[in-house]
Order: C-alpha cells, then structure tokens, then sequence
C-alpha cells in the first residue's frame, strides 16, 4: 500500500561499526515530502532535502521509490569478498553484479543506488528483495565457511567472532542455531544461550527449534574434533557438514 510514496529517502536503523550485513525497511516520502508508511498513512511533517531524519533512521538517496524493494547494508572489504569468490555466479544477478563492480566507482554506486555511508566502510544498496535476497545467500556462505574454518583451524575468540558473523548473516533459523551452537563450544554459558536461542529464533515450535540445534550442536563439535588434524581431513570434515546442511535443507 506504497501508493502515494514518490521517493525513498533512508532506512530504517542505523550503522553500527562491525555489525553487518543489516536488511533494512525504506523511509519514504509523498510529492509533497510527507513521510509515508507501507499502509499509506501520511505524517504531517514535512522532511527537507538534506539533514538527520527523525527517529532511528539513516538518510540515503534520494531514488525513486519502487515497491517490494528495500535496503541492505554491508561493508565494503565484505562485498569485495563475494566479488572475489562469488565471481562466475554474479552474471545470473545483473544488478548485483553491477552494484559489486561499482564498489570502487562513486558516479557507478550512484547508478546502481548504492551509497557509501560516511567513514564507517559500509554501503547501502537500494534494490529488489530478489537480488537482495541473492547477495545475502552468499553472505551467509561466506560466513558459514569462516566459521567452519574457525572451528577446524581456530581457538574460542575466533569461534566466537565468526559466529556472530554468521548470526548477522543469518537467512534461515537453522543459521542462528549453528551460530549459537557454536558460541557453546567457544564457552557461552546456558543463560546467555537460552536468551539467544529465544530472541532469535521465534519461528520454530520449542520442540523443532531444541532437535534441530542438537543437529546443529553435533555437527559443529565434529569439525571441532577434527581440528589439528591434517588440513585434508579437516576438508573432508567440512564437507560433510556441508552436505548434511543441503541435505536438511532440501528434505
């Protein structure tokens, strides 16, 4: 019900240095530059062309407002990663490729409505939930890769570290699981992840949400109890994870 919005002008929250990626609601405006809701609904205050915004809200843009698209926010040494690594797949994702190409190219992020937020090495894309949705996917290989490696080459901080990559990463409920899973074996004591599991992962029934991070919880200890191994089994040991993942996944 985005029917009088004109131009989207922020998103909704804020920046915080080390924490990404973040998927963000847009701040609209009508002709008029009201601040308009999904519901159609008008404020009266009229926003100005540059300036804070009221709230808990970042300034970006402006670009044409477009329904069913919203904001991601991701750092830039991040993104390089998925260019770097991600490279053959990016053709099935014209705008995605065309944003991870422009990282180095301020005149080509403004075309791709991108925008680099200040000193903190962040961008904001402004985009569709499917290329969106595309670049978080692998976001979340990525993440779940380091934290692999984390637990197969790395001691508790490391763990720690990339589980919380991952948690921000997170698409599903089984990613936040794995994520909290792992910060177990990095020595999270029960209070603080019983408050984790039941903060993040609302979706599942309790009894789905307990069996699957007991999966998870397995899984992870496996590639732990591999770790100063040679780096083939520790490969091999991933793998399998890997594999068992789709698997779920899939079934």
């Amino acid at each position: 019900m985005w029917t009088e919005a004109k131009e989207v002008i922020g998103f909704h929250g804020t920046v915080v240095p080390g924490r990404s990626p973040g998927l963000h609601a847009v701040v609209a405006v009508d002709s008029r530059r009201r601040l308009v809701d999904a519901h159609g609904l008008h404020d009266e205050l009229v926003i100005g062309a540059e300036g804070a915004l009221p709230g808990d809200a970042t300034r970006i843009g402006p670009w044409p407002f477009v329904d069913g698209h919203a904001v991601i926010t991701a750092h830039v040494p991040l993104l390089r990663r998925v260019r770097r690594q991600h490279f053959s797949r990016l053709p099935e994702r014209p705008a995605l490729k065309r944003f991870l190409d422009a990282l180095d190219a301020p005149e080509a992020m403004r075309e791709a409505r991108a925008e680099a937020l200040g000193s903190t090495h962040v961008v904001a894309w402004y985009s569709s939930r499917e290329d969106i949705d595309a670049l978080r996917l692998l976001l979340r290989e990525i993440a779940s890769a380091d934290l692999e490696s984390a637990l197969t080459r790395g001691g508790d901080l490391f763990i720690q570290q990339s589980a919380w990559a991952l948690q921000r990463a997170a698409i599903e409920p089984r990613d936040d699981l794995r994520a909290i899973a792992a910060l177990e074996i990095a020595g999270f004591d029960d209070d603080e992840l019983r408050e984790l599991t039941e903060e993040l992962v609302r979706e599942l029934t309790p009894v789905k949400r307990n069996a699957m991070y007991k999966r998870c919880l397995s899984e992870l200890r496996a590639l732990k109890a591999r770790q100063g191994t040679s780096p083939g089994a520790a490969s091999e040991a991933r793998a399998e994870v890997r594999q068992t993942s789709t698997l779920q996944r899939a079934g």
